[in-house]
């Protein structure tokens, strides 16, 4: 008896080969989504640091005896197309130990839904003050 021999695949083994490249590229675009994502969230954070830091420059530009009166700011920012919630709280008067005068300031701006920005300074009636971000 003759056997032929037989070359090539059967349809089984194509199957379980489309299906195994099906799961490696549906496991590959799940991953370049989330990247996308996250890149995206990044640049909305940037993007609200700026804006929180030019909402702070100019309260540093206002007198410090209008600090106290309750200056005019933002409620809504906008940074490339993008609108953002801007909260900006400014304490009471305080003197430190060393008898000088101050007002903090802090700065919150949401720039995705659960995510927040928040700028904290103070302003000191003779100088400046470092600020800090969260």
């Amino acid at each position: 008896m003759k056997t032929k021999n037989k070359s090539g695949f059967s349809l089984i083994e194509i199957m379980v080969a489309v299906i195994i490249l099906t799961v490696l590229a549906l496991g590959g675009a799940a991953v370049m989504y989330h990247t996308g994502g996250g890149v995206q969230r990044q640049q909305n954070k940037r993007e609200a640091i700026v804006a929180a830091n030019r909402v702070l420059e100019a309260l540093w530009n206002t007198t410090y005896a209008n600090i106290g009166s309750s200056p005019e700011t933002p409620s809504t920012v906008s940074v490339n197309g993008n609108t953002m919630a801007t909260d900006v709280t400014i304490s009471d008067e305080e003197t430190n130990a060393d008898g000088d005068n101050y007002y903090d300031i802090k700065i919150s701006i949401s720039y995705m839904t659960g995510d927040t920005v928040e700028l904290n300074s103070r302003r000191y009636k003779k100088g400046l003050s470092k600020a800090v971000v969260n």
